[in-house]
């Protein structure tokens, strides 16, 4: 009786997803689901997914009921599910951050779960983030002064030994390199500019884990140090001296000529690139929007537009305390540095991307007259 009583649930949900996935098919106007509560939200998504044909992106209120979200998902997908964490300095959360961004310029992530302040958060271009992926092959040809050049733009950084995720070591001709979404670190042998081969290994014991025919490393950083980007980025920084006054610090100079990271890079953005992204533009043109409870997230946009995310003072007020080594003039609303200005994309653009996109509002209640 039990199995016969799941079976008939399972259907009952394979007919709901799929007559709302016909209904999505036939336009951009928002659908009202209700009554899912908790867990009970993820198998409904996925079957959605699965009977539309289209990849979900689905929008929390915070990073927790996001990453919560994401867990119950994967429990119910057939296919990986993306988590794009808030952006944090944590090395943990940069890893997950690079692989669900990639997965999703990649086409690889079909469902996706971030938060409202993750999905407003300004990003690269996604060609700029995936043009700095360094495909390897065995048995292909690379030149190893490019590869070399390329693992630094990509943020990694050389070390004696490989240990840790965005690390690379040159020993003769063996490479080892760590890609930030890596188990395992990788050794290229090399024989002049072929790659002979490609295994994974244990970098405490240094033996061998498994031959690989191909990989593809990603980046480290969300914003890969190419010449282009660093040049316009020194170029802007120093123009917002002239017009915003203070004064750039020479050790975020001196990293940029150098094409290295430097803490806090990431808050940067709209130095480097004339014209940053956000996470929709990550997604693919055909994807569902899930927005869960439209009404706390409208409350969490207007209150992002209402302070400053880096020291939460409000709009009108000040903060003579704070310092920092460029700062904006004193019609300013707080004293953070230029870095944060403009950090997340803006309510109305928000508004207008969504409306071109077909959507479900994901409330528990059904709203009452």
């Amino acid at each position: 009786m039990l199995i016969r009583l799941l079976e008939q649930s399972q259907d009952l949900l394979a007919r709901q997803a799929a007559e709302i996935g016909a209904r999505l098919l036939s336009g951009n106007d928002a659908l009202l689901l209700t009554g899912l509560f908790g867990a009970s939200k993820a198998p409904m998504l996925s079957e959605i997914s699965r009977q539309a044909g289209r990849p979900l992106l689905v929008m929390t209120s915070s990073s927790a009921e996001a990453e919560s979200l994401a867990k119950d998902l994967q429990f119910f997908s057939r296919e990986p599910v993306g988590f794009l964490p808030e952006r944090e300095e944590d090395p943990e959360i940069r890893r997950q951050r690079i692989a669900c961004l990639a997965g999703l310029a990649a086409g690889e992530l079909r469902l996706a779960v971030a938060s409202i302040q993750a999905t407003l958060e300004r990003l690269p271009p996604p060609n700029a983030l995936m043009d700095a992926a360094i495909p390897l092959r065995a048995h292909g040809q690379i030149p190893r002064d490019k590869l070399l050049r390329a693992l630094e733009t990509a943020g990694y950084r050389q070390a004696h030994q490989v240990t840790d995720r965005g690390e690379y070591s040159l020993r003769g001709n063996l490479l080892d390199l760590f890609p930030p979404t890596g188990d395992a670190p990788v050794r290229a042998e090399f024989f002049g500019d072929e790659l002979l081969s490609l295994r994974e290994f244990d970098p405490a014991s240094q033996r061998s884990v498994r031959p690989l025919q191909e990989m593809i490393a990603l980046p480290v950083v969300e914003v890969p140090l190419g010449d282009d980007a660093c040049e316009a980025a020194i170029r802007a920084l120093r123009a917002a001296e002239q017009t915003q006054g203070g004064q750039v610090s020479f050790e975020m100079t001196k990293a940029l000529e150098d094409r290295r990271p430097f803490p806090g890079m990431d808050a940067y953005l709209p130095y480097f690139y004339p014209e940053t992204a956000d996470l929709l533009q990550y997604v693919a043109p055909d994807a569902v929007l899930v927005l869960a409870d439209p009404g706390g997230l409208e409350a969490r946009v207007r209150d992002f537009a209402e302070r400053c995310l880096a020291c939460g003072v409000r709009r009108g007020k000040s903060d003579a305390s704070r310092t920092s080594r460029l700062t904006p003039r004193a019609t300013s609303e707080c004293a953070c540095t230029l870095a944060i200005n403009a950090p997340l994309l803006d309510r109305t653009d928000l508004k207008a991307k969504l409306s071109l996109r077909p959507r479900i509002n994901l409330e528990e209640f059904a709203r009452t007259n």
